[in-house]
């Protein structure tokens, strides 16, 4: 079984998310290796207690069973972790600065230099980071791969952003396959290499095409009236103002939120008397809160960051057979006819009333939008990423052996 190190952009233990999901079925195929990140910049005072956790200890090496599971068996996998390593790399959490980044950079090598003795066959390269760079400073893996499933330059400003797209063209320049989840990623890492191929993210499909139980959660049964509601990450990239908006505007709904808070700017709409923020819950238990919505919302500012997502969420409403209210995103308009997009407030608005008229949730409409999802599932996003690995290996291609640095220092430090 060939090796593959899985250079992560998200931590294994934070919401479940595209890289956690093709971790778990390459591992099928793979003897896998998952690394968690490291920071694309310095760190901030919200950062502490994650930095904490990694002071603590540089690994952990958890194992559990096979593969994704539903109900009990579920809750069994949260417990015993993933069927493979998961790695916790320490490094001095100030990046840009370039005699600490030639530190950092060696520091980071030696933590993973065992995963790479016997000659990694492959390097998966999730985010453009000091480790990937370290990596390809000093080894030549048989396939170098590149998977890409944000604008990662557009969440930093000033030399930090510079420094992320100089990193990010360089290791796209040197891979041999290169992956990006939206067309607009697609369209922009084309500058840099001649193939890019495109790789939509996927639905836990099985997992969340569930009808609603005899017995709600208990945040449901003590709420009268439309829900609401949004799961996944409160980032700033979410339209508070006009949530906000909507529930000063439709006090007879209550609005749910699910997820790890990440903004500052969410306080206005959380505080709002009509929302329940439910904070993050496990990702088995997340299907059986989501079916209790009675809309669910991808209410995204439109910015440079937002016009590259294929966002998951959407895809797990529409197995959950949710009337999906979103903002107009290129990757899901090939879903126009299960989705209704929305720009100003009074649009969605109108949108979400209409999603809340009963006529909505007919057994014909429910099925429709499973069907519309139901071929695009984590599994099949898998094996065709296992197909195309297997396919280069084969063809034995591997880089050039010149050594170099895929970043270089700059004048300015700061991060």
């Amino acid at each position: 079984m060939a090796s593959l190190l899985y250079l992560a952009p998200v931590d294994w233990n934070s919401i479940r998310q595209r890289p956690q999901h093709l971790a778990l079925r390459l591992a099928r195929k793979y003897e896998l290796t998952y690394v968690n990140p490291v920071g694309l910049r310095s760190a901030r005072l919200s950062d502490l207690r994650r930095l904490a956790d990694r002071v603590g200890g540089s690994e952990s090496r958890q194992k559990g069973h096979s593969g994704p599971q539903t109900g009990e068996s579920a809750r069994a996998e949260i417990r015993m972790g993933p069927p493979f390593p998961v790695l916790n790399p320490r490094y001095a959490p100030l990046v840009g600065w370039p005699v600490l980044d030639g530190w950092n950079r060696r520091w980071l090598f030696r933590q993973v230099e065992q995963c790479l003795s016997g000659g990694a066959a492959i390097l998966w390269i999730g985010s453009p980071s000091l480790l990937a760079e370290s990596i390809l400073e000093r080894t030549q893996p048989q396939l170098v791969v590149y998977d890409c499933m944000d604008r990662y330059a557009a969440f930093h400003s000033g030399p930090t952003r510079s420094r992320v797209e100089r990193a990010e063209r360089a290791i796209v320049e040197r891979a041999d396959l290169v992956f990006a989840t939206s067309h607009g990623l697609v369209r922009r890492l084309q500058e840099f290499a001649p193939s890019v191929e495109l790789s939509p993210n996927g639905v836990d499909f099985a997992r969340f095409a569930l009808d609603r139980s005899a017995e709600p959660p208990a945040w449901r049964r003590k709420l009268t009236g439309p829900v609401v509601g949004y799961h996944g990450v409160l980032g700033d990239w979410l339209d508070y103002e006009m949530l906000a908006w909507l529930a000063d505007r439709r006090r007879d709904w209550s609005f749910v939120a699910i997820g790890p808070n990440a903004s500052r700017r969410s306080r206005a709409f959380l505080s709002k008397p009509n929302v329940h923020y439910l904070g993050s819950v496990p990702y088995a238990e997340l299907p059986n809160h989501t079916v209790w919505f009675d809309a669910g919302l991808v209410p995204f500012e439109q910015n440079d960051l937002t016009s590259c997502v294929h966002p998951i969420k959407a895809l797990e409403y529409l197995a959950a057979g949710l009337p999906t209210i979103s903002t107009p995103l290129a990757d899901l308009s090939d879903l126009a006819g299960v989705i209704r997009f929305a720009e100003t407030p009074y649009e969605w608005l109108s949108a979400i009333e209409d999603s809340l008229d009963p006529a909505a949730r007919t057994h014909e409409q429910i099925a429709a939008r499973r069907q519309a999802v139901a071929g695009r599932t984590w599994n099949q996003a898998g094996e065709m990423i296992a197909a195309r690995l297997e396919a280069a290996l084969a063809v034995g291609k591997r880089p050039s052996p010149q050594r170099h640095s895929l970043l270089k220092p700059s004048a300015n430090r700061a991060a």
